[in-house]
């Protein structure tokens, strides 16, 4: 049938509808069109992988970064290597945006230096892996989360040339814009970030700061324009946040050998869109 004859029949279908059911008719007609042209958006929630999950282990001689999807009947796929790279590739984090585009991005050690290289999943296909440029000599520890516009935010711990400080940068739709430096310059080693966006949809980063001869758990808040000044945060605060998502957590597939370096993201689970596994209890 060809295309001429197809808005005809449609034309004359909605004429019949109008004719028995007036205005209703063809609002449920227009519905029932609308919902047709969405494909495949109306997937079933079973469809969407519960669990995704990154973890550096050895293939071709070096570590490189695999990756799985747990579906909800707790089976996960086969693992899949996502990094290229002939270097060392470690300390990946993961997250997963409301559009359903998984982001990966994770450490690539070069000689005495390490730079950022991310990647992106759509559902069937792994985008090219891509450095993030950040002008700095040593990148470490990354972080990620989605904020409340669905634009995905990275931390990370980077070397200046005197010590670790924590920056940040968001996604501009094309690229990682320039990174910013979370905290003013202290010339001591802030490191291991974390971030997760609060029950208002404020962004909050953790972090690890040393100061007067030890290291102290620090938070500072996005408030829409810069990051407010750093506080304390309460120790016993942070473990309790992060017991009670052992509950969550699922059992690892047995190809994850080192699970202590994985990073698992679940679906609509939070406080903590992503999850560091050497931070919580590994079933």
């Amino acid at each position: 049938m060809n295309v001429t004859n197809l808005k005809l029949l449609k034309i004359k279908a909605m004429k019949k509808i109008f004719r028995l059911t007036g205005m209703m008719g063809i609002m449920t007609w227009c519905l029932m069109t609308s919902l047709s042209a969405q494909g495949n958006l109306d997937q079933k929630p079973d469809a969407i992988p519960r669990a995704r999950l990154v973890w550096p282990d050895v293939a071709d001689g070096t570590y490189h970064i695999f990756y799985s999807a747990q579906d909800h009947s707790g089976l996960w796929s086969s693992k899949i290597k996502i990094s290229h790279s002939d270097q060392l590739n470690l300390a990946p984090t993961i997250v997963t945006d409301s559009h359903g585009i998984t982001w990966v991005v994770w450490v690539e050690v070069i000689g005495t230096e390490s730079q950022l290289v991310y990647s992106t999943y759509d559902g069937e296909l792994w985008s090219p892996p891509q450095t993030i440029f950040t002008g700095l000599s040593s990148n470490t520890g990354p972080a990620l989360a989605v904020g409340s516009d669905n634009i995905p935010w990275l931390v990370w711990a980077g070397f200046d040339g005197i010590d670790d400080d924590i920056y940040f940068s968001k996604w501009n739709g094309s690229d990682w814009n320039q990174p910013e430096r979370v905290h003013q310059d202290n010339n001591v080693p802030d490191i291991l970030p974390r971030l997760n966006m609060s029950t208002e949809n404020t962004m909050v980063l953790y972090w690890d700061g040393f100061e007067s001869d030890r290291y102290w758990k620090f938070v500072s808040i996005w408030n829409g324009a810069i990051w407010q000044a750093k506080k304390v945060a309460s120790p016993d605060l942070y473990q309790d946040m992060l017991e009670k998502q052992n509950d969550i957590i699922p059992e690892l597939p047995d190809f994850v050998k080192e699970p202590l370096k994985a990073s698992i993201t679940i679906q609509y689970k939070e406080p903590f869109q992503s999850f560091k596994l050497r931070e919580l209890k590994i079933k």
